[in-house]
């Protein structure tokens, strides 16, 4: 199983999963809500789930 995370967005509140690749890159990358197409950095999504140790 590929190393995921599930992150909600602040917006919209609509729950996506994301690749850890993603993760790595840091608090302030801009994440990409594919619902409303909002960009935030990842430190205003909420972290739901994710695979592998946060």
């Amino acid at each position: 199983m590929a190393p995921e995370f599930y992150i909600k967005c602040p917006k919209c509140g609509h729950e996506y999963n994301v690749h850890k690749m993603v993760y790595d890159k840091g608090q302030d990358f801009l994440m990409y809500c594919p619902m409303c197409m909002t960009r935030y950095p990842r430190k205003e999504g909420k972290v739901t789930q994710a695979n592998f140790q946060l």
